[in-house]
């Protein structure tokens, strides 16, 4: 008796110390690139930066719809947007906080466009106006302005800007696609919603960074007057991703919880012995707590998707307890126990823990993690079910006869020899009909793999028709030792890009020269 209690009080005793050192040391993070590969040639490098830290991974997009009375109107809808671009402005989580309101350019960015104009302005205002023929032609242009309604900013300006270079070089910022506009912002077209986008600072794959950013929107969206009659629509990358984050921990969670409420239950009604089901649980604890402590020390944090399925493993370690109750002689340790048990038992729990263990070897840390956390903790509870368990078991239990399972198992009819054989003759069966009607089983598709409702990602295709926001799922891309020669590279592709974007190819397409020339395009 006391060697079963000191037993026990050890046990228990680091299993306190495992878990706190775990809630006090181990630094739970949620950035999907942990479960992005690494990776190894020129495309995927350039595909990964994009999916990380690209513009367009870390926009936001954002409708306001009313659904009150009058919730629905113009001029609500475009206060609504007014205020909530205004208290979102000055945030920084976010680059940028735009809703169709041109935000005046401070004197400093005026000053460097000014000075560059004629490097990086459109041709028909700046370098062909230089001629003494475009030059004249611009002069009287400007002389027949001075009579009208010309802006201020030309004016103050037009001794130093005659051909108006500064005008044009604004103008040809615009974005040529662009959403609707209405009361100064942004519009469906059917005028039922106000848009915005939102620039994130934080990663597209940094969860928490997406979350702050994601809930100071809603928390500044709920403090606008007419909030209560206004709903807020969000879609983006970094949106979807946190959504996901959310479903799988939930998801894998509550069914790692319900499988084990499901072992633990069959457990009671074999042994029914509560006490045992609960001394069942505790190498599952260990052997989670030493796989944190394990991926804490390796990389030195544990990623939330890891240890959420970490977690589903706890009623696989359950397996280990039954057979230990099942096999172990009360009271007398594992010298006493049936040794034909212990060999399969560890034979069982090393396949498994090689099986996870091999997923500590693949480039994706998130997998690794949950390979070394999936393997130590298995490891842990099967040894821990092989030399802890047995003396805990009490001296005067005994294993219960179910004699109905007998009695049911003796009603069996003869033809039962044969059920083995008929269950292998309707899988062949079942396995033939799948292939001739689909030749080809196996998926392809990895958007099948996502978690995003497909209502939620109709929801991002409508919006970035109405924002006029260019389609993300694929861009070009181009390789030069250095800047300059990597503009001209990309500018030899220009006239082909335009006559796809006049033959309707393509929608429409943005690169780098088209706002800084090369030098070899630039006037001298």
């Amino acid at each position: 008796m006391a060697r079963r209690w000191t037993i026990l009080i050890l046990w228990l005793a680091g299993i306190a110390a495992l878990g706190l050192w775990v809630q006090s040391t181990v630094r739970l993070e949620s950035n999907l690139s942990g479960f992005l590969p690494d990776a190894v040639s020129l495309e995927e490098r350039v595909l990964l930066t994009q999916v990380r830290h690209g513009v367009a991974a870390r926009t936001i997009l954002a409708a306001i719809e009313g659904t009150g009375a009058t919730g629905g109107r113009e001029e609500t809808l475009a206060a609504a947007s007014r205020g909530l671009a205004g208290a979102l402005n000055g945030s920084p989580r976010y680059v940028r906080v735009a809703n169709g309101e041109s935000p005046p350019l401070d004197d400093a960015a005026l000053g460097r466009l000014f000075d560059y104009r004629y490097l990086i302005g459109p041709a028909g205002p700046c370098a062909d106006a230089l001629s003494e023929e475009g030059l004249r032609a611009a002069l009287q242009a400007r002389f027949s302005e001075l009579t009208s309604a010309v802006p201020a900013l030309d004016k103050d300006r037009m001794a130093a800007d005659p051909t108006a270079c500064l005008r044009g070089l604004l103008l040809s910022l615009v974005p040529r696609q662009g959403p609707a506009r209405s009361l100064g912002v942004w519009f469906s077209p059917d005028r039922s919603r106000a848009l915005l986008v939102f620039q994130t600072v934080g990663d597209a794959t940094d969860l928490d960074a997406q979350r702050a950013a994601i809930g100071e929107i809603h928390r500044a969206f709920a403090s606008l007057p007419g909030a209560p009659d206004l709903r807020l629509e969000l879609a983006g990358p970094g949106y979807f991703a946190v959504g996901s984050e959310e479903t799988i921990r939930d998801e894998t969670v509550l069914l790692g919880f319900a499988a084990t409420g499901a072992v633990a239950l069959v457990l009671l009604v074999a042994f029914r012995s509560p006490t045992l089901v609960a001394l069942g649980a505790l190498p599952g604890i260990a052997g989670l707590l030493v796989g944190l402590v394990l991926v804490q020390q390796g990389f030195g944090f544990v990623h939330g998707i890891a240890l959420a399925l970490g977690t589903t493993l706890f009623g696989v370690a359950l397996d280990y307890p039954a057979h230990v109750f099942s096999h172990v002689t009360p009271g007398e340790g594992p010298e006493g126990s049936d040794p034909g048990i212990w060999p399969t038992l560890l034979l069982a729990a090393a396949a498994t823990v090689m099986g996870y263990g091999a997923l500590a070897l693949t480039d994706f840390q998130g997998l690794a993690q949950l390979g070394i956390l999936a393997a130590a903790g298995l490891a842990t509870a099967a040894l821990c079910a092989r030399y802890l368990l047995p003396p805990l078991i009490p001296g005067s239990y005994r294993v219960p006869e179910h004699r109905w399972l007998d009695r049911g198992w003796s009603l069996r009819p003869p033809l039962a020899q044969w059920a083995p054989w008929v269950g292998l003759s309707l899988a062949a069966a079942v396995l033939a009909v799948t292939l001739i009607r689909h030749p080809h089983p196996w998926e392809s598709d990895l958007g099948r793999m996502s978690t995003v409702p497909k209502l939620e990602l109709a929801r991002d295709t409508a919006l970035r028709a109405e924002l006029g926001a260019p389609d993300v799922t694929r861009f070009l891309y181009a390789t030069a030792p250095d800047p300059e020669r990597l503009l001209q590279t990309i500018e030899g592709a220009l006239p082909g890009l335009r006559e796809l974007e006049r033959s309707g190819v393509i929608g429409g397409f943005d690169a780098a020269p088209l706002w800084v020339p090369s030098v070899q395009v630039q006037p001298v």
